[in-house]
């Protein structure tokens, strides 16, 4: 009698082993769909963790998917997208009634910059010629908005923010001549 107890115990731990094995290998196979609008430093932080690894560590399978952060909004409340990387979407979308959450800030400082065409030398000759922005209540246009009226310009009166849409988008509208930086 007493040899069938181990066996008995060993049968019980491969049943065990066979669940948690099954178990993690299920959990290795969630996906994560994380939405960013350009290659900028701001998402840096999540595609250095992906490719090093860390999501994997946790049972994610991560995807970066490129995408207007304004679409993803809507892409977060139709479940096509778990997470996106922006702040001021995501306040916009919150202020609206969308059920978002901020989980977590990557910078402490926001990094943007003006890209002029020559013979603009400071903000101020941007008086009265178009910027610009990615979206209507974008961090570029909040940015835009901070930087003009930081430099006595008023947006709407002494400068026009234009929304062009992504990086290709707003470098296509300057080389055109549509906007000015």
């Amino acid at each position: 009698m007493k040899p069938r107890i181990p066996l008995l115990n060993v049968f019980f731990l491969m049943c065990v082993a066979v669940t948690v094995f099954t178990i993690t290998d299920a959990r290795a196979q969630d996906k994560i769909r994380i939405g960013i609008s350009s290659s900028s430093p701001g998402f840096l932080p999540t595609v250095i963790a992906e490719h090093k690894g860390f999501y994997t560590k946790y049972g994610l399978a991560s995807e970066h998917v490129r995408i207007s952060l304004a679409i993803a909004m809507n892409a977060l409340g139709s479940g096509d997208l778990d997470y996106a990387i922006t702040m001021a979407q995501g306040v916009s979308a919150a202020i609206r009634g969308v059920p978002v959450k901020l989980l977590m800030m990557t910078q402490d400082k926001l990094v943007f910059f003006l890209m002029v065409r020559p013979g603009i030398e400071q903000v101020g000759d941007l008086r009265n010629k178009a910027v610009g922005i990615s979206t209507l209540g974008s961090t570029t246009h909040l940015v835009a908005d901070v930087i003009a009226r930081r430099h006595g310009l008023t947006p709407g009166k002494d400068l026009h923010l234009l929304p062009s849409g992504d990086d290709q988008g707003r470098f296509a509208s300057l080389e055109t001549g549509r906007v000015e930086p």
